[in-house]
C-alpha cells in the first residue's frame, strides 16, 4: 500500500470539517423551522380561545 502523504490526510481533514458544519448549519435551521412551525400553531389554537399547554388545562381552585 501506498503510503498516503501528509497533503492528502489535511485534506481529508478540511474535508471532514467542512461536512460536519455543513451538517450542523442544516440541523440547527430545521430545529429553527419547526420551532416557528409550532409556535405559530400554538398561536392558532390560542386565538380559538382553545388551552394550549398543560398549565392552561389547569382547572380552578377548589374553595376551603
Amino acid at each position: 500500500m501506498a503510503k498516503i502523504g501528509k497533503r492528502i490526510w489535511e485534506r481529508i481533514a478540511w474535508f471532514f470539517a467542512i461536512l460536519i458544519l455543513v451538517v450542523v448549519v442544516a440541523i440547527g435551521y430545521f430545529a429553527a423551522r419547526a420551532d416557528w412551525r409550532l409556535k405559530s400553531q400554538l398561536a392558532v389554537i390560542r386565538a380559538a380561545g382553545d388551552p394550549a399547554s398543560i398549565a392552561e388545562l389547569e382547572p380552578p381552585p377548589v374553595p376551603d
